[in-house]
């Protein structure tokens, strides 16, 4: 089962239901997830596991945020800017330019 980090945070919004879509650069194991599988997303002190019901690619994130609810991304963003300021913040031009992947998401349980 594929495992990814993120933040904490990040974890009790997609226990919520708030945050339904973990975006990510197309590097690793990322490339290899696909609909229908669960993965793990972990930080230092939980591990939540989330089902993947469809994963979609863009060339960058602008494309993404074009096509994409910004609030399924980051609930409490005000923002498609606050959430592009924000994935430029973690990944730079370089990584960007492998591709962005956006896995929609549902049926979060603590692993």
């Amino acid at each position: 089962m594929t495992e990814l980090w993120t933040k904490n945070f990040l974890l009790s919004d997609i226990l919520a239901g708030r945050k339904t879509l973990e975006v990510r650069v197309k590097e690793g194991d990322v490339g290899r997830v696909r609909a229908g599988e669960r993965i793990v997303l972990k930080s230092e002190s939980r591990r939540v596991s989330v089902r993947v019901d469809d994963v979609r690619e863009y060339r960058t994130f602008d494309a993404m945020l074009g096509t994409e609810p910004y609030t399924a991304i980051a609930s409490a963003a005000r923002s498609n800017g606050h959430v592009l300021g924000e994935l430029r913040r973690i990944y730079s031009r370089e990584r960007e330019a492998k591709g962005v992947v956006v896995f929609q998401i549902s049926d979060p349980t603590a692993a």
